[in-house]
């Protein structure tokens, strides 16, 4: 019979949620193998036998990163008007995410100087995921254009972590902030639905007379910015 593991996948979610705790406290240069041990009370030993080294741990977290923005995405429900649903996966999903775990989102987001590993690639191609699927009702109820999925992900993403990114540095109060998301994303699905429409082909789809999501039958979400 084999030597059982001394450091398991409880002592995996234990570290993780340590490492969580000090990065909301003190930001990501807070984090250190000998604080995270002492904040579950064990030994640095217990770090590196999971994760191999810090950039092992921050890599740990990263994933955690994407799939607490993932849960934040999944949380807003899908209704019948797509364009609507693209604005809710912004300002519910993505945008809470962003104010509620503001570490996380420098992390993964803004950049580090740590190669955050297949995993967390793989993470964040999950997360990509749930937006590719929202971005592909939306054309093909003719509200975007005929374009590569990536394309347009990628345009949506890059408007959301700038509006993010400017909201938490605090160059804005909060409500400036509210008005510059939904006018950013007003402009932005406005510019697509009009290139949609003029698309040979493409029938317009009738869009939201605001960017709140409409009250709607709750069903999985499958959409993240």
């Amino acid at each position: 019979m084999g030597r059982p593991r001394e450091h398991g996948p409880q002592t995996k979610l234990a570290l993780l949620d340590a490492a969580e705790a000090l990065v909301a406290r003190g930001g990501v240069e807070a984090l250190s193998v000998r604080a995270v041990a002492q904040e579950i009370g064990s030994s640095v030993r217990a770090v590196y036998s999971v994760f191999g080294s810090k950039e092992g741990l921050i890599r740990g977290l990263a994933v955690r990163g994407f799939e607490l923005l993932m849960e934040h995405v999944d949380s807003v429900p899908v209704t019948a008007d797509p364009t609507a649903d693209l604005a809710g996966a912004a300002v519910k999903g993505f945008r809470h995410f962003a104010l509620g775990h503001p570490d996380f989102f420098r992390l993964v987001f803004v950049g580090s100087r740590i190669d955050l590993g297949p995993g967390a690639g793989e993470a964040s191609a999950n997360a990509f995921g749930r937006l590719a699927a929202r971005l592909e009702r939306a054309r093909e109820a003719g509200v975007v254009p005929d374009r590569p999925i990536d394309e347009l992900g990628l345009e949506f993403h890059a408007l959301c972590q700038g509006l993010a990114s400017v909201e938490l540095c605090g160059l804005v109060s909060k409500s400036q902030a509210d008005k510059m998301w939904t006018d950013s994303l007003k402009d932005l699905l406005a510019g697509w639905q009009g290139a949609a429409t003029a698309s040979p082909g493409r029938a317009a789809h009738p869009g939201p007379q605001t960017l709140a999501a409409r009250p709607s039958r709750r069903r999985a979400a499958p959409g993240v910015p």
